[in-house]
């Protein structure tokens, strides 16, 4: 018998410390991949040399690997030759990762492309102002390269080749992510069997104002990329208006969340040109699971048992899924009489610290995560007192305490201060992906800002007036002051 044999089948269903031991080992594997660059093709070892190398069963090493294939970070290959090797690039990983996390958060569509909208604005400003000569022929080859392919294609070509113009790893990825998400949701809203996304007529328009945002950036015309953004936004919605409109039309209530070719779709958006693994496809299915029945944290999803008989496969499968949801937070298992899989709360630190050693191996550095930063503290700003106009409750007390601790805040340290205060309306404002973009930015680290004099009583002035529009619920104040903020304390 193999390493396997070591861990009891009763051992493996009543030892959380196994399942976090696969999690700590995945953990391991991605930092020596982070700090090797992420060449892709490199072997890692095979089962038993990488079993031996960290010292555990080969179920443990399975489950860790499992982790690590969900982000498409490695793969394995069978056969006398074979082994895990890196798959993808550091961006890509990223990319996925984040979208994996988010897409089971209960992400509203309408918060995601508001904050798409101010994420794709900074990314065409960016592209066109670090547009010269020498990238026009990529430029349009793009553009050459998009008239084949269908509208959506088209689209996602153009796009990811703006974001490639942006010269911001950090951007680009974030974008990828927001982009991968939309597609992601797309799916889940009614468009079923196609491989990128929804053949609508108003993708055809999508595609259009892409070739004009990529025209805009030629032309270094800022202007225009800002108006083909807002443009955009408003295809997206109506997109998704038009998607949901098909989806009730087909069949109310069908369980499409749940099919495996939903799965495999999405898995093919995350990871391009990859067969899809089962654990994997699993695992979204159980996230779909999730999202349909619209369950809460602590809520039992099913027993062992019945989620294997639910998605046809066996229990090793089934646990390498469902580890790959657990590491995120998403499920947790309990044993016990009372025990089972069920729904956990997500959470943004595994993804936030997986997410700051990708961007560290980038080339990234504080002053490409702040200048987006800048824009999404407003738009948190303005996000929270949207809600606290609409009384959907919101409790200032964080962000008094918060705004308290300025006296005594070093003036080098202002700077921290600024995003920390973001991550707390962010969280009020309980929008996933802002709580997601400010823990990455905090785990980054931000840059001093004590070189530079600062008007402390000015700062202090701007944030009792952020406080104050808050508290009243007026965005426009609200905005203002929060950009005020932003301008007397970012380098």
């Amino acid at each position: 018998m193999d390493a396997i044999a070591a861990i009891s089948t009763e051992d493996i269903r009543n030892s959380e410390s196994h399942l976090k031991l696969a999690e700590r080992v995945a953990e391991s594997l991605e930092r020596q991949i982070v700090k090797l660059g992420c060449p892709i093709g490199l072997a890692l070892g095979n089962e038993s040399e990488l079993a031996a190398k960290f010292n555990v069963s080969r179920w443990v090493l399975r489950e860790a690997i499992a982790i690590t294939e969900r982000d498409g970070l490695t793969e394995m290959r069978r056969g006398r030759a074979g082994g895990l090797v890196v798959a993808t690039t550091a961006d890509s990983a990223l990319a996925a990762a984040i979208c994996n996390y988010l897409l089971f958060t209960q992400v509203d569509v309408a918060a995601l492309l508001e904050v798409r909208k101010i994420v794709d604005r900074y990314v065409y400003v960016l592209a066109a102002k670090q547009f010269d000569d020498r990238l026009l022929p990529e430029a349009v080859a793009t553009l050459t390269r998009a008239g084949p392919q269908s509208p959506s294609e088209g689209a996602i070509l153009i796009y990811d080749q703006i974001l490639r113009l942006s010269n911001n790893a950090f951007v680009g990825a974030f974008g990828a992510s927001l982009s991968k998400l939309t597609r992601c949701l797309l799916l889940l809203h009614g468009i079923s069997g196609r491989r990128t996304g929804p053949d609508l007529p108003i993708s055809l328009e999508l595609l259009e104002i892409r070739k004009r945002q990529l025209g805009c950036v030629i032309a270094a015309d800022l202007y225009g990329v800002v108006e083909a953004s807002a443009a955009a936004a408003d295809a997206w919605r109506e997109m998704f208006s038009q998607a949901g409109e098909r989806s009730v039309e087909r069949a109310e209530g069908s369980q499409i969340r749940r099919d495996g070719s939903t799965a495999e779709q999405i898995a093919e958006v995350l990871n391009p040109g990859k067969r899809p693994k089962l654990p994997n496809i699993v695992a979204t299915r159980l996230g779909l699971h999730l999202l349909d029945k619209q369950l809460r944290p602590g809520d039992l999803i099913a027993l062992e048992a019945d989620l294997m008989a639910m998605l046809g496969v066996g229990r090793h499968v089934l646990r390498e899924g469902i580890r790959i949801l657990e590491r995120d937070g998403i499920v947790q298992s309990e044993v016990g009489r009372r025990g089972g899989i069920k729904v956990g709360s997500p959470n943004a630190a595994s993804v936030a610290a997986r997410a700051v050693n990708y961007l560290r191996i980038m080339g990234v550095d504080a002053r490409d995560v702040e200048g987006l930063g800048e824009d999404m503290l407003v738009h948190a700003a303005e996000l929270a007192a949207t809600k606290r106009r609409a009384n959907r409750g919101l409790d200032l007390a964080t962000l008094e305490r918060e705004v308290a601790g300025l006296e005594i805040t070093p003036v080098e340290k202002l700077n921290g201060w600024l995003f920390h205060l973001g991550a707390v309306l962010a969280a009020l404002t309980r929008n996933p992906i802002l709580e997601l973009f400010f823990d990455i930015v905090l785990r980054f680290g931000v840059r001093r800002s004590g070189w530079r004099p600062i008007d402390r009583d000015a700062v202090a002035v701007s944030a009792r007036k952020l406080v104050v529009a808050l508290d009243c619920g007026d965005v426009p104040i609200a905005r203002r002051a929060m950009a005020k903020l932003t301008r007397e304390i970012a380098p």
